[in-house]
């Protein structure tokens, strides 16, 4: 088979790319749209040929651009006897269930405005909604296009259907395709040909030999966005630790080179956002009666080594976490009273704690997050954070006001060993030391949590 790389791929083939987007479905099971980018007569589409033949998949072929309306994939309108229209789904389309197959939409910008817009809703759901038809889970949808920027007449394509998909410029690799020439009788001419004139250009401009491109078009980098939907996409085909060459095809061919980037070095950094159940983790008591709470050591190690703006970042993120954790729960009420307080409900006793010991700004902007997304909760964490502000003032503990020395940063998982009171934050006095126990309110462990 011939084997197409990119730079962008780093010997990423489009065999190797088609496997590993097939074995990532989304939850619902269908598979990303792969759209693959490249001058015409580079062999896209007898790569992804090759690929079904290979893999024993059935292929159907579309060609948008011989689709003047959008009928030949949506359906034609027909009136039935009530005088209701509806649409008659097309034979060729794959139906079984149990069968495994590529839907090859081939030069997918070569369609006109209106299939384009009917084509929206097979690339973005794998469905047509007008005659019920779904794409069965065996089934993907490789596309191939041809760059605008290389000359070719082409439609645009806008932002929406461009964060549909996984684009990817395969390019070529030369020592591959020599030895594919030479197996396949290639005269030595032809290949010597290709070589020597590959990177030259014509008088107009153009390349002697095309050899396709190697990078995404640039329309294309300025409309791809990190979006929730991409954002999806990218959690079903990551896996932690996996090759470097296919993490930068994925990620750039879903997120876009400057988020992709900023993706993969958010990867290689020790800091990360505290997890909810860190925020809302019981705390232990220790043998001088103090509660030890999961998160002290990482939010003295923020305050104390990151800039403002990467300590904000982080606790946002920690704070958005832990918000989602309460969605997902409802107040309790107070059995005795009958009332829904902060007596019966710990996690708004827990997170009141942590956001008292944020900086000021920090826990300003939460309480509003709370506010707008978990607001039956917004009640009782004020209350909560009220509380233990006016504790940690009367102990001289606020953290806005007096901020403990911070040890060098170890990683938010660093255990908390803490023999005495001042070795907690080394060269910190020891009344600056919050020792409040963690339910404001005396309440026995574990209720309302």
């Amino acid at each position: 088979m011939v084997r197409f790389f990119g730079k962008e791929g780093a010997h990423v083939s489009i065999e190797e790319l088609l496997d590993w987007v097939r074995a990532h479905p989304l939850r619902d099971g269908r598979i990303i749209p792969v759209l693959l980018w490249g001058g015409a007569g580079i062999g896209k589409t007898s790569q992804v040929k090759a690929y079904c033949a290979e893999r024993d998949l059935e292929i159907i072929t579309y060609h948008p651009s011989h689709d003047q309306d959008g009928g030949a994939i949506v359906g034609q309108p027909v009136v039935d006897e009530n005088g209701q229209t509806t649409y008659a789904l097309p034979d060729w389309l794959p139906k079984d269930e149990d069968s495994r197959g590529v839907l090859f939409i081939d030069e997918l910008n070569r369609a006109n405005p209106d299939v384009l817009a009917g084509l929206m809703e097979v690339l973005g759901e794998g469905t047509i909604s007008q005659s019920g038809w779904k794409l069965p889970e065996g089934w993907q949808i490789v596309c191939a296009a041809n760059p605008r920027e290389a000359g070719y007449h082409v439609n645009e394509l806008d932002e929406a259907m461009v964060n549909r998909m996984l684009h990817y410029a395969p390019g070529w690799d030369a020592p591959e395709w020599v030895e594919w020439a030479e197996s396949s009788g290639v005269a030595d001419e032809v290949v010597d040909f290709a070589l020597r004139f590959r990177d030259q250009k014509s008088r107009g401009g153009r390349p002697v030999v095309d050899v396709g491109e190697e990078q995404l078009p640039k329309e294309m980098l300025e409309k791809m966005r990190c979006t929730p939907r991409t954002l999806e996409y990218l959690a079903a085909v990551f896996e932690p630790g996996m090759e470097e060459g296919m993490l930068r095809v994925i990620s750039e061919g879903l997120l876009g080179r400057d988020s992709a980037q900023a993706f993969r070095e958010s990867l290689q950094s020790a800091l990360r956002p505290l997890r909810a159940e860190e925020i809302f983790q019981v705390p232990e008591e220790d043998e001088y009666g103090r509660y030890l709470y999961a998160y002290d050591h990482t939010l003295a190690q923020w305050q104390g080594n990151l800039t403002g703006q990467e300590y904000q970042k982080l606790v946002a993120a920690s704070i958005d976490r832990a918000i989602a954790y309460l969605r997902g729960r409802q107040p309790k009420q107070n059995r005795k009273t009958g009332q829904v307080d902060v007596k019966a409900n710990l996690p708004a006793q827990l997170f009141g704690r942590f956001l008292a010991m944020l900086q000021p700004g920090s826990r300003d902007s939460a309480l509003m997050a709370v506010e707008r997304s978990a607001p039956k909760w917004h009640p009782l964490v004020q209350e909560a954070y009220q509380i233990w502000t006016r504790k940690f003032a009367q102990q001289g503990a606020l953290m806005g006001s007096q901020q403990p020395a911070a040890p060098v940063y170890g990683g938010p998982q660093a255990p908390m060993q803490v023999p005495g009171p001042a070795q907690q934050y080394p060269g910190a006095p020891a009344q600056q030391i919050p020792t409040v126990p963690p339910h404001s309110h005396q309440l026995p462990r574990g209720r309302g949590a």
